[in-house]
């Protein structure tokens, strides 16, 4: 399965368990936030009103599960 997603610009990424940090980095830019250990690689952008994390595998950097959900303002 895969999920198409326009961001600001016009440009699109397709959503899939083969896309790749590369590919997400090319979209969005540089990582406010990353993090890499044995199990995973996390890329975390906060843009004002939400928050991503991308969970990627660790050899391949392929995405592994894709995380959105509202900043928080506390």
């Amino acid at each position: 399965a895969q999920v198409t997603v326009k961001v600001e610009g016009g440009r699109q990424l397709p959503f899939s368990k083969t896309t790749c940090r590369s590919d997400i980095e090319n979209t969005f830019g540089a990582p406010g936030e990353s993090d890499h250990d044995d199990d995973e690689i996390i890329l975390t952008y906060t843009l004002p009103d939400l928050t991503m994390e991308f969970e990627l595998h660790p050899r391949a950097e392929t995405l592994r599960r894709w995380n959105l959900y509202p900043t928080s303002n506390a």
